[in-house]
């Protein structure tokens, strides 16, 4: 499956864009940024990452275990396999051994600004996918008010 990156990625980084405005905040403020990704999905990220180390290195960023490594070894290899000067990476546990619960209770508790999420789909459910509802129900509560 081909995927058009430039695509994705401006239409992701305009819909940042549009929820801090939507807040009356700048998007060069420093955030707190949860980055999560489905197993099939890392992959993108990583591309995505790749795309955006420059402006995701200025803010604080909080994910999932094997996401997170994920994360940090993209940001490494960009800053010419050296840690970019002023990472900030939280890591949580792996998703399916609580991260998804952590990060759920730092949205909870507004400790987290903004949430990229890169969503899979699955065929039929698996275990994980249910502790992922909760994303997916707020994921479609924002598109419905029009974010």
């Amino acid at each position: 499956m081909s995927v058009d990156l430039s695509s994705n990625l401006s239409k992701c980084l305009d819909f940042c864009k549009r929820l801090v405005q939507i807040n009356g905040e700048s998007l060069d403020s420093i955030k707190r940024i949860a980055l999560v990704a489905h197993d099939k999905e890392k992959r993108e990220l990583a591309e995505w990452v790749q795309y955006n180390w420059k402006t995701l290195v200025k803010h604080d960023l909080i994910s999932t275990g094997t996401t997170g490594r994920l994360v940090e070894e993209t940001m490494i290899a960009k800053a010419g396999d050296v840690r970019p000067e002023g990472l900030r990476l939280t890591l949580l546990k792996s998703g399916p051994l609580g991260g998804d619960q952590q990060v759920g209770a730092l949205i909870a508790e507004g400790k987290i600004d903004i949430m990229i999420f890169f969503l899979g789909s699955y065929v039929s459910p698996s275990p994980r996918r249910r502790c992922q509802s909760p994303f997916e129900d707020s994921r479609s509560l924002q598109h419905s008010h029009g974010l």
